[in-house]
């Protein structure tokens, strides 16, 4: 399994892929954080909740590990570089695990470079507004892991839906449209808003822990999951994606 991992960073260094998803990550990750400070309202005052929410615009960057996690998956169908692997590891479940460890440690290193841009641009706004903040505190600690957490398992969201789909075009269009538009909009609906908690979407927010932790309209609420679960069902979600995508593979050509 070690070689497997190894090949999988050799072949994703190989391309430029991970370099402009690392360039995604950092403008997403700073224009969030920009766009939190922006909208700020504070009289100066603020409560270890608001200095939370703005390391917390650090979990934008899970957007560039999803895409990462699709593209380079399908890309592999698309041009036939999965090929090679295949023929030396027939075991096209040995070899999504693989590519799950690999893209796990890409999305863990994504979501650390986030976590530093978010400090090196908040940290000094913050200090320039005379509040005091140390890295150290509990609430910022628990952040970080959210971000951590978040941003390193979308990546594998979005492996196991590439292999599930295969198409990069469709897989890319479809996973975006899903995050951006879709959960958002199935977290507002009566009754379906009910299952929002166990969807990726919900699972992240359960991750990051955000501090509206329930949701209502109307005569329908719902209440996410603690960060712990959270984390659970999005590996669920990864896994279960992969292990469809591996299954249904096993009964495709590859040439």
């Amino acid at each position: 399994m070690g070689r497997l991992i190894r090949s999988e960073g050799r072949k994703l260094r190989s391309t430029q892929l991970w370099f402009w998803m690392l360039v995604a990550v950092i403008a997403l990750t700073a224009l969030s954080v920009i766009g939190r400070m922006i909208s700020d309202t504070h009289d100066g005052t603020f409560a270890p909740s608001d200095i939370r929410d703005i390391f917390l615009s650090g979990q934008s960057a899970f957007i560039g590990s999803l895409v990462l996690g699709v593209l380079a998956v399908t890309a592999e169908f698309r041009y036939q570089t999965i090929t090679p692997t295949l023929l030396a590891t027939p075991s096209r479940v040995r070899v999504v695990s693989a590519k799950l460890a690999a893209y796990a440690l890409v999305g863990a290193a994504y979501s650390i470079i986030a976590i530093v841009v978010s400090c090196a641009i908040a940290l000094p706004w913050l200090s320039a507004k005379n509040v005091s903040v140390s890295l150290t505190d509990d609430h910022l600690i628990s952040a970080f892991a959210g971000v951590l957490f978040s941003v390193t398992l979308w990546g594998l969201v979005g492996l196991g839906f590439g292999a599930l789909v295969r198409n990069q075009i469709v897989a890319m269009v479809v996973a975006i449209i899903y995050v951006i538009i879709v959960e958002p909009i199935l977290s507002i609906i009566p009754y379906v808003r009910n299952v929002y908690p166990y969807l990726p979407g919900g699972a992240s927010a359960a991750i990051l822990d955000t501090t509206s932790r329930a949701g209502t309209t109307g005569d329908n609420h719902y209440t996410l999951l603690s960060p712990a679960l959270g984390c659970l069902v999005l590996l669920a979600w990864a896994l279960g994606l992969s292990i469809i995508g591996a299954t249904l593979s096993m009964n495709r050509d590859i040439t």
